[in-house]
């Protein structure tokens, strides 16, 4: 399988892939689901970044810092070229190493729902959903999945569930939240005024 490299990384020296070893260990996990997102990823924008690699003073070994999953699937698919590119993290250690892979790793800001939604608002839903992931959007979605069952009434006298929906209106002020307030209870509609 052939992966292209994005021509900004052309300038940086480059490595065997199957010569660079692993730092990470048990760290992260790429289950099926996630392994087809990086591969259809791979496969429709090239590689993106380079490796991050370390380079162990003792023994020589090029160390992958940042890159374990994108070797993985390399090493599996058995991708061509195999000289790619990386950029060497300076370390006299191993623990610095590992150091600097927590702080590559490490996601400081917070993705939230509706941040993710207004930045992807006009991605078509099936190439998120086949590309994309964050661990924390998806424990949000299970989450809200779990309160969406919680929401759906039985009916006795019907074999058919009626589901709730829920609306949120973001008002300015208190003056534009009765107005919106009274326009839904007047159509009878049920309404619950949050103020956060």
């Amino acid at each position: 399988m052939e992966i292209k490299i994005n021509p900004n990384l052309i300038d940086l020296p480059t490595l065997d892939y199957r010569a660079m070893e692993d730092v990470q260990g048990e760290l992260k996990i790429l289950d099926k689901e996630n392994y087809e997102r990086l591969r259809n990823t791979l496969v429709e924008q090239g590689q993106l970044a380079p490796f991050f690699i370390w380079i162990d003073p003792g023994t020589d070994k090029r160390m992958i810092v940042d890159g374990h999953q994108r070797k993985r699937l390399f090493t599996l698919e058995k991708v061509t070229p195999v000289e790619r590119p990386y950029i060497l993290i300076p370390g006299a250690n191993i623990n610095e190493a590992k150091k600097a892979l927590l702080a590559i790793s490490s996601q400081y800001g917070r993705i939230t729902q509706e941040g993710f939604d207004k930045f992807t608002f006009d991605f078509p839903k099936d190439w998120l959903n086949e590309n994309i992931h964050f661990d924390e959007l998806s424990k949000a979605f299970a989450d809200q999945e779990k309160e969406n069952k919680k929401l759906v009434q039985f009916n006795a006298s019907e074999p058919e569930y009626v589901a709730k929906h829920e609306v949120v209106v973001e008002c300015k002020d208190e003056a534009d939240q009765q107005i919106i307030y009274n326009l839904i209870t007047e159509k009878g509609y049920k309404c619950r005024i949050l103020t956060l």
